[in-house]
C-alpha cells in the first residue's frame, strides 16, 4: 500500500519525511526541480551489492549523481530523510543521524531543488539560502557553481583505497593525492592551457560556466580561464567530476539521456599523477605502466622499504632509467642546491629518504619520504638524475655460516640460492614443484631470477646477488613451470 506522501513534490515544507520504500514507484525520487531537470531522493549505491542507498541530487535524463549526502554511509530502503518542524534537514538511519544540514532554529520555511541542480533550504524572505548543496560539493561541480577557498572536492576511493581532493589554498587551486601525506599533482597557476587575464593575484574562487572554468581573486576580478568547450549553451549543463582515477573529467548533461564526455581533462596528461600506476612503477604517456629495470626483480616492483629509520638493514641507491622523473618535484621545495654527489649523500644521510631526484640544470635536490608512481614523458627526457633507496647488495659470504667451506666461484651456489628463493615465495602458486626443483638443481634447465616477495627472501637476495638490471629479468615461475619448457625430462634414480 503506497502512502499519499509518495506524490513527488517541487517544494518540501517543515514536518515532512521520505524513504526509498515510500517512493519506490518513482525510483526513490521525491523532490523535483521546477523543470524536472534534476531530482532529489534515494538512489542505489554502486559501492555495495546489498540494497543500500544514497540520498542524492540526480540529473534525471542521464541518471548522473551530482551531489550526495552520504557517499560513504549508504542507508537502507526504510531509513528516512527528514525536514523537521524546527527547520533542520537530515538523514536518519535507525537511531543515528547520518547527515544533517544543521539548519535548526534558523527560520527555515521550505526546501527546493533548483533547475541548476542546487538543493536549497530557504528562509522567510527567500532571498538567500540558509543552506545549499552548491556550498558543500562532493565530487562534482555544475555550471553556475562557484568553488571558493575553504571548499573541498573529494573523489570516491579506488581499489587501492586512494582518494583525491581539489582545494583552493594559498592563492592557488590544486589537486592532491591522499597518500600518507597528501601530495599535490596539479596547479591552476602552472597549467599552460590557461588564458591569463591578469597575473600576480591570488585565486580565491573558480566558477564553472557552460563553456569554461573561470578563476577570480577575492574582489571578483577575473584572473584566468580554462576553455572547456566551444559549443556550450544555456540549455545544457556542464559537469566537472573528480574521478577515482584522479582526473577531473568534463561532461555535457543534456535531455534525452545524452551524456557527452569532453576531450579535455585536468591534469592534461594522466601520468601527471603520483597514483596513476603502483608506487615505484613508471607511467609512460600513452603506453601504460612498467617497472624500472633497477627494481624488476622485486615482486610488485616494490623494494619493500617500510620504515627505513627503524631498520637495521643497510641501504644503497639504485639509479632509475634515463628520463624518469616524478610529478612531486614540480611542487616540493628542494632541500638545497648542490652537485649530484651531494644530493645522493643528502638522501643517504636522511633515514626517512626513500627517493632522490637531482635536477641537473639547476642543481636542485629533491628528497621524498614516500612516492607514488614515477613518470616518463614522451621523448624520454626529464632533466633529472633519479634514484631509489633499496637494500644494499653484498656477496655470498655475507649469508653463509663462517664455518662452512665453499668456493664462491662455483655457480652451483648461486643456483641453489635462487632455487631456495623460489621455494619460499609468499605466493604459493609461484613455488615450483619438487620435481622441478630437482631439475633446476641438476641443471636440466635455467633458473630464472626470483622475485623478492618476502622479508626473508628480500634480505637473502640483497646479500647474495647483483640487481637483475645487470643479469636480466624474471618472467615468473608461472612461465617457468610451462610443460613446453620442462617436457621430456625424466629424473635419474629415486629421490
Amino acid at each position: 500500500m503506497m502512502c499519499s506522501s509518495s506524490t513527488q513534490k517541487q517544494v518540501l515544507l517543515p514536518g515532512s519525511s521520505s524513504s526509498q520504500m515510500e517512493y519506490i514507484d518513482n525510483n526513490g525520487i521525491f523532490l523535483l526541480s521546477n523543470g524536472s531537470t534534476f531530482g532529489f531522493g534515494f538512489v542505489s549505491s554502486s559501492a555495495s551489492y546489498s540494497m543500500s542507498y544514497l540520498l542524492a541530487v540526480v540529473h534525471l535524463a542521464t541518471t548522473s549523481v551530482v551531489w550526495s549526502a552520504n557517499a560513504d554511509s549508504p542507508v537502507s530502503h526504510s531509513d528516512n530523510f527528514v525536514f523537521d518542524k524546527d527547520g533542520n534537514a537530515y538523514l536518519q538511519s535507525g537511531d543515528s543521524t547520518v547527515w544533517s544540514a544543521n539548519t535548526s532554529s534558523k527560520g527555515a520555511t521550505s526546501m527546493q531543488l533548483l533547475d541548476s541542480g542546487n538543493l536549497v533550504v530557504l528562509g522567510k524572505d527567500n532571498s538567500s539560502p540558509l543552506w545549499q548543496s552548491f556550498s558543500h560539493p562532493t565530487d562534482t561541480l555544475l555550471s553556475g557553481q562557484s568553488f571558493i577557498d575553504g571548499m573541498t572536492l573529494v573523489s570516491h576511493s579506488n581499489t587501492q583505497n586512494t582518494t583525491y581532493t581539489l582545494q583552493i589554498k594559498s592563492g592557488d587551486m590544486m589537486l592532491y593525492t591522499n597518500l600518507q601525506t597528501a601530495q599535490p599533482y596539479w596547479s591552476a597557476l602552472q597549467d599552460n592551457r590557461m588564458i591569463v587575464n591578469k597575473n600576480g593575484n591570488n585565486i580565491y574562487s573558480a566558477n564553472l560556466s557552460s563553456r569554461s572554468w573561470s578563476f577570480y581573486d577575492q574582489s571578483g576580478l577575473l584572473l584566468s580561464q580554462l576553455i572547456i568547450t566551444q559549443q556550450g549553451d544555456g540549455n545544457t549543463t556542464l559537469a566537472a567530476v573528480l574521478g577515482n582515477d584522479g582526473l577531473i573529467t568534463f561532461y555535457v548533461l543534456q535531455s534525452g539521456n545524452t551524456k557527452s564526455t569532453l576531450p579535455i581533462t585536468v591534469p592534461q596528461d594522466s601520468c601527471d599523477m603520483p597514483a596513476r600506476c603502483k608506487p615505484y612503477s613508471i607511467c609512460n604517456s600513452g603506453t601504460g605502466c612498467q617497472c624500472p629495470s633497477a627494481l624488476s626483480s622485486y615482486a610488485n616492483c616494490n623494494p619493500g622499504i617500510i620504515s627505513p629509520c627503524k631498520s637495521k638493514d643497510k641501504f644503497q641507491l639504485a639509479q632509475l632509467d634515463s628520463g624518469v622523473g616524478y610529478v612531486g618535484t614540480s611542487f616540493a621545495s628542494p632541500v638545497s642546491k648542490t652537485n649530484l654527489t651531494g644530493c645522493k649523500n643528502a638522501c643517504m644521510g636522511n633515514c626517512s629518504c626513500i627517493a632522490v631526484f637531482f635536477e641537473q640544470t639547476s642543481g636542485n635536490c629533491f628528497l621524498f619520504s614516500q612516492i607514488g608512481s614515477l613518470q616518463q614523458k614522451d621523448g624520454g627526457t626529464s632533466g633529472f638524475a633519479s634514484f631509489l633507496k633499496k637494500l644494499e647488495e653484498g656477496e655470498l659470504r655475507d649469508i653463509f655460516d663462517a664455518k662452512l667451506k665453499y668456493n664462491d666461484k662455483d655457480e652451483r651456489l648461486e643456483i641453489a640460492i635462487k632455487v631456495a628463493l623460489w621455494c619460499i615465495q609468499d605466493d604459493f602458486y609461484q613455488r615450483p614443484s619438487m620435481s622441478k626443483v630437482v631439475q633446476m638443481l641438476e641443471g636440466v634447465c635455467d633458473v630464472p631470477q626470483p622475485p623478492i616477495s618476502s622479508q626473508i627472501g628480500s634480505r637473502l637476495y640483497a646479500n647474495a646477488f647483483k640487481s637483475s638490471s645487470e643479469e636480466g629479468t624474471s618472467s615468473g615461475m608461472s612461465d617457468y613451470n610451462s610443460d613446453a619448457l620442462l617436457s621430456a625430462v625424466r629424473l635419474s634414480g629415486p629421490r
